[in-house]
């Protein structure tokens, strides 16, 4: 709960931090429609929703039920929806681009705190009266004096909460793919392989590859282009069911191809071994990544991550961490967010040969 609470709490210190800095009124900037990005939209229909899961959840008792689904909403907004749109915050010129970022953040951040006031009366009433009674005095004192939030229907979207969901899906599965490979994000790597049925997902390469710091996405149509399966007994099961015949039934399942056994029981939820239908309970079906490749997976998507660095890439990676070295100097300084700094660096010949390479970035 400290955990989901600092992470509200710094989200709404990112918007004010930056609204304060453009003097964005909430009043002067409502939200226009034509101007949202997808992302907008995608955030302020996920809100939406879950106006109607609060109110069935309140209505039920079920607050436990609740505050699951409030810290998943809550890392939407700070870990995909603001992490994903800072640029826009930090743009100079305030274009309406900008403004309907602030918008939007404005109205998931309120909507947010007032289906949870009830259970967190005071950060979120603290939240509202900086947000919305102290620059609007028509509006009530409290967010306890306000009525729960009902849902726009104009900005329900299930298709593309369902598309821009599979993108963090993704996401998720190739940081795992790293993670397992013992590759840091900061570190770019030169592909990374998809299975996904969801072919709308496509459109959102780019987001995909900023993610996964990618050079290159390859969507596949067939999932074993990424994976290797291997059909294993399930020795537990099949002792219990053949007893004496188990060595049999082994020794005939281990003669068959892989593929042949995984379509057959892909076609009849079964497969025949000497007179006996061994169901998909029976049998451990192992999947594994290619060479060169680290893979995770769900029943609906694959993803592998290409391991191989060149020199390049190994260049990237160190420029990547010097940036982050001297982001957290700047932090210990204590410069502002609107300090311009400069930057000198004395370092050896390869150092030196990475950043001349990398200077753009």
């Amino acid at each position: 709960i400290r955990k989901n609470i600092i992470t509200l709490w710094n989200t709404y210190s990112f918007f004010v931090t930056y609204a304060s800095l453009d003097n964005f009124l909430p009043q002067n900037h409502p939200i226009k429609e034509k101007n949202l990005s997808e992302l907008d939209r995608w955030i302020i229909a996920k809100v939406n929703n879950f106006i109607s899961i609060a109110e069935t959840y309140y209505s039920n008792f079920e607050l436990h039920k609740l505050m699951k689904e409030s810290s998943t909403l809550l890392d939407d907004i700070s870990n995909w929806y603001v992490r994903r749109n800072r640029r826009r915050f930090w743009r100079s010129e305030n274009d309406d681009d900008k403004m309907s970022a602030y918008s939007s953040l404005y109205y998931v951040l309120v909507t947010y705190i007032k289906i949870l006031s009830p259970v967190i009366p005071f950060v979120s009433d603290k939240i509202y009266e900086n947000l919305v009674s102290n620059i609007d005095s028509d509006k009530p004192k409290s967010i306890h004096l306000t009525s729960f939030p009902e849902v726009d229907n104009d900005f329900l979207d299930d298709q593309l909460v369902q598309d821009i969901d599979c993108v963090k899906d993704i996401v998720s599965l190739g940081r795992s793919a790293r993670n397992k490979a013992n590759l840091k994000i900061r570190q770019p790597l030169s592909e990374v392989l998809i299975y996904v049925n969801n072919k709308n997902v496509e459109k959102y390469k780019q987001q995909i590859i900023d993610e996964l710091n990618v050079k290159k996405i390859i969507f596949v149509d067939d999932d074993k282009s990424i994976v290797q399966y291997d059909v294993k007994p399930n020795f537990s099961v099949l002792g219990q069911k053949f007893g004496k015949d188990l060595q049999g039934i082994i020794k005939e399942l281990n003669s068959l191809p892989n593929e042949e056994i995984i379509s057959e029981l892909d076609s009849n939820k079964s497969i025949k071994i000497l007179d006996n239908d061994l169901t998909k309970e029976e049998v451990n079906i192992v999947e594994s990544a290619y060479d060169n490749y680290s893979l995770s997976t769900t029943p609906l998507i694959k993803v592998a991550v290409n391991t191989l660095l060149d020199d390049l890439l190994i260049e990237e990676g160190v420029v990547r961490d010097f940036i982050r070295m001297v982001q957290n100097h700047r932090k210990e300084s204590n410069f502002e967010v609107d300090d311009r700094i400069d930057v000198e660096i004395v370092c050896d010949d390869s150092f030196f040969i990475a950043l001349e390479n990398n200077l753009d970035y």
